[in-house]
């Protein structure tokens, strides 16, 4: 083998190694950008009082008010993402999984028309979402089995 040979069997094999590399870093950070996006959304979910307050008012009314709709349209939101891996939904605050439970099943319970005036909601995220997620702040709930995109449909 001549010279030049060898200078390009090793030339292929550092560009290879490098190429090996670049795609690990890539996935690397791709990964850990998608579980920070899931800490900022929990942070900031946390944070606004507005969602708790809308959660507390919707747990004591018997009727869906504008602002628990807008709490479940920003919760379908956070499942969408979830469920695309646009965020790594094993970074979501428990809290945060919890209460798309139970404003899921709020309005599943209380056969709240899901809709703003004459524009209903899409919800088929949530299913999705908590087919595969436990609310871990109560004992007594167990893991969510059974949801399909049907179980809210818009009202007639």
């Amino acid at each position: 083998m001549k010279i030049s040979d060898k200078t390009a069997v090793l030339a292929l094999i550092v560009s290879l190694t490098s190429a090996g590399f670049t795609v690990y870093q890539w996935r690397a950070t791709d990964s850990e950008a998608r579980t920070m996006a899931a800490i900022d959304i929990s942070r900031k979910y946390l944070d606004d009082s507005r969602s708790a307050e809308q959660l507390a008012n919707f747990r004591v009314e018997r009727g869906a008010t504008d602002a628990s709709h807008r709490l479940l349209s920003h919760l379908n939101y956070i499942a969408y993402l979830a469920n695309t891996d646009r965020i790594d939904g094993r970074y979501l605050a428990p809290q945060v999984t919890c209460d798309i439970h139970e404003v899921y099943n709020l309005f599943k319970e209380r056969n709240t028309p899901v809709g703003i005036g004459f524009k209903y909601l899409e919800v088929a995220e949530i299913p999705k979402f908590l087919a595969h997620r436990v609310c871990v702040s109560d004992p007594r709930v167990r893991p969510l089995e059974g949801y399909t995109e049907k179980d809210i449909e818009p009202a007639k």
